[in-house]
């Protein structure tokens, strides 16, 4: 008679065992995945965002486990984090002062009330969440995300972290991300706070053809980032990247995505990679589904135990 009760337990005991692990991805306190790497995209569609999101998830057959998004340096809504977050999925917020504020202004405590009511609202959100602040800041003069010079940067990123800290937002994720093509000179390097107030260090890059006259894959774009930011001891982030259409050859765009996945998974400092779904400011066409072998090889690109996405 006792076996026969134990019968229905031992059932769930193995049901439990087969069944897919759960969409939790097991990280460190600073979110780095204890194996591989995490899998994330900005996707960018009209109507919700929380909503282009999942259905984007639907038709990979998985979800991500970063969900990327834009804010202006008043942010006043967390939505999209809230909704990642009761999914068990990772926000990044890159969050922008370019266009409203500077670096010397930042400095000088002017913006100090915005920030602290910012690092207060991260904080009320309670989990684990990345801020890509003032990415791409080694824009050049006059780009809207230009803010300063390298040294009035460095203390501005340094007084905003300060004050996450003061206020004990704890929860945030400090990501440091310059243009993949200025570690070739020595230019985005100049804009690094320094490994106190960074947790990881990222990269955008794009494969730029045929706005731009060279084809150039993973190795060309993120190598000097690559050998310069493992040195520091952070996990790696590629942050923004993406590839057109070849117009001239049908099927390029999905080899250079296969191309991309060997190259991360062949560099193991990379723990996070974050694909640009949208069309660019300039109109530049980067979302997967530019053609069907595009998106099977992206879909792919998520697939395996090395990438960390959620199970459906």
């Amino acid at each position: 008679m006792r076996r026969w009760l134990l019968l229905p337990l031992l059932v769930a005991v193995v049901l439990a065992a087969a069944a897919p692990a759960s969409g939790h991805v097991r990280t460190s306190r600073n979110l780095v995945p204890r194996h591989g790497a995490l899998f994330g995209a900005f996707v960018n569609r009209s109507g919700d965002a929380w909503a282009n999101v999942a259905e984007f998830q639907r038709t990979l057959g998985y979800r991500l486990t970063i969900v990327h998004h834009y804010r202006p340096w008043s942010i006043t809504s967390y939505r999209i984090d809230k909704s990642a977050l009761a999914h068990r999925q990772i926000p990044m917020i890159s969050w922008s002062p370019g266009g409203t504020t500077t670096a010397s202004a930042i400095v000088s405590g002017s913006q100090d009330r915005l920030i602290t009511r910012t690092a207060r609202d991260m904080k009320a959100l309670h989990k684990k969440l990345f801020v890509r602040l003032a990415y791409e800041m080694d824009q050049p003069p006059g780009h809207p995300r230009y803010i300063g010079k390298p040294k009035q940067f460095v203390r501005a990123w340094r007084h905003v972290v300060r004050i996450f800290h003061r206020v004990g937002a704890k929860n945030a994720r400090f990501v440091w991300c310059g243009i993949a093509a200025n570690f070739k000179t020595g230019h985005a390097q100049a804009y690094f706070p320094g490994n106190r107030y960074v947790n990881w260090i990222a990269a955008d890059g794009y494969n730029w053809y045929p706005a731009k006259h060279k084809w150039a894959g993973y190795r060309s774009i993120f190598s000097s980032f690559y050998h310069w930011a493992k040195r520091h001891g952070k996990p790696l982030m590629i942050a923004e990247t993406g590839s057109m259409e070849d117009p001239h050859a049908a099927g390029r765009k999905a080899h250079w995505l296969k191309r991309a996945r060997r190259w991360v998974h062949a560099h193991g400092h990379i723990k996070a990679v974050v694909y640009f779904d949208s069309i660019s400011p300039k109109g530049y066409d980067f979302r997967v589904q530019t053609s069907g072998s595009a998106f099977k090889a992206f879909r792919r690109w998520g697939r395996g135990t090395y990438w960390n996405r959620m199970h459906r």
